[in-house]
């Protein structure tokens, strides 16, 4: 297994291609080696022809211990926020303006003892992420931004698969079926907030 920080540079650009002329102009879907979806009410802050970017910030990169089978111990990073096993920060941006952004963190094991009991035997270490925060900027609001991140967020995020298969989530939104809709599952009756989703699966319909 490689490290992200062995075949990206600390601030990596990928570039999707789609023009704003897609979001704009039928708010539905854009391609970008799948398909990132996108949808609401037409965008006029966007010009036609601005191209969407998602960036990636790998600085505090996580990064898998095959001695131990954890993740490797970090210092924590000012910019990105105090976590012990590292984090990815990604932003959906378009012509210098960022549409939404999220935050991932390396973490250990799930926040329900019913979760952990459910994923342990398919685990191949007990390394997971946590998608920490994830916010669309107010004037981006109701464009689909959030989802053509997570999208796009979750084919990058499957390169971890391979040791930290899981990705789970505290939805905090109020929007009922949100992180249903994008993919994850809440299984735990006492915690209906906390979603996973497998990235085995994200790799295997990429």
């Amino acid at each position: 297994w490689s490290s992200p920080r062995d075949v990206v540079m600390k601030l990596l650009w990928l570039t999707l291609f789609v023009c704003a002329s897609k979001i704009n102009g039928t708010g539905r879907r854009a391609q970008t080696g799948g398909r990132a979806q996108t949808g609401g009410q037409a965008n006029p802050s966007l010009k036609v022809g601005t191209q969407i970017k998602l960036a990636l910030l790998t600085a505090d990169a996580p990064e898998f211990d095959e001695a131990s089978g954890l993740w490797k111990q970090h210092a924590a990073g000012p910019a990105i926020g105090a976590t012990p096993f590292g984090s990815l920060a990604f932003s959906l941006t378009a012509g210098g303006e960022v549409l939404a952004t999220a935050l991932v963190y390396a973490s250990l094991g799930f926040p329900s003892d019913v979760l952990e009991h459910e994923h342990a035997s398919q685990m191949p270490s007990p390394c997971t992420l946590e998608l920490f925060k994830i916010e669309t900027a107010e004037a981006h609001r109701r464009q689909g931004y959030a989802t053509a991140l997570i999208t796009l967020m979750l084919k990058w995020l499957k390169c971890y698969a391979g040791v930290a298969p899981y990705l789970f989530a505290r939805d905090t939104s109020g929007i009922e079926g949100l992180y249903t809709r994008w993919g994850f599952r809440a299984t735990d009756p006492q915690y209906p907030h906390v979603h996973v989703i497998d990235l085995r699966r994200v790799a295997a319909r990429a």
